[in-house]
């Protein structure tokens, strides 16, 4: 499995732009086969862009700043904040017009099955909602969750590993302007593939 990571972080990404893209950063939950985890990025520890996290819950910012290293591997993990994560990501799903924090996903496939898929992937993504309890007669609220929640761990993580990279100096704006810079030609071009591959 592993090594097919190892390809998947080194290879180049084309965008459905034209660009190519590499990745920036690559955020492990810790929390499935850990030990196995440890040993993947204690190999990989000369590489900056692969980090080890940790969901914990509370407030806080959604990734933590520094590291710890308190665990079985003696590795450094990055705390990400279950419910500054959710309410961040919740907020974001909100947003209705492209810009700052807007969700963009890929279109649905015309294929049922991937549809489906598709479906069961949103149906994951809004898998938590807030639970109320009571606490010495003071109403309070936690975040649970019904059903299957992988996309949502996975969108939270993604979103983590965004915005370590920002601290590592991952400038969007050039890569967003860089990509965007394509001539009306190629931007018809591209969507003509789109059209061709099957989405609506």
């Amino acid at each position: 499995m592993f090594k097919e990571l190892d390809k998947k972080i080194d290879m180049e990404f084309v965008h459905p732009m034209g660009h190519r893209l590499i990745p920036y950063c690559i955020a492990l939950d810790t929390g499935w086969e850990a030990d196995t985890i440890y040993d993947y990025i204690r190999m990989r520890m000369g590489d900056n862009r692969v980090i080890g996290i940790k969901g914990s819950k509370g407030n806080g910012p959604i990734i933590s700043t520094t590291p710890r290293y308190q665990n079985k591997g003696n590795i450094p993990l990055f705390r990400v904040a279950k419910d500054t994560s959710l309410e961040t990501l919740y907020s974001w799903l909100e947003v209705k017009k492209p810009g700052p924090a807007y969700c963009n996903f890929p279109k649905f496939y015309k294929d049922t099955k991937k549809h489906e898929r598709k479906l069961n992937y949103f149906e994951q993504l809004k898998a938590f909602y807030r639970k109320p309890y009571y606490k010495k007669g003071v109403l309070h609220y936690e975040w649970d969750y019904s059903g299957r929640k992988e996309s949502n761990d996975c969108r939270r993580y993604a979103m983590a590993a965004l915005f370590h990279s920002l601290r590592l100096g991952a400038d969007l704006n050039k890569w967003c302007d860089d990509i965007m810079s394509n001539t009306p030609e190629q931007m018809n071009e591209i969507l003509m593939r789109e059209e061709a591959s099957g989405f609506y």
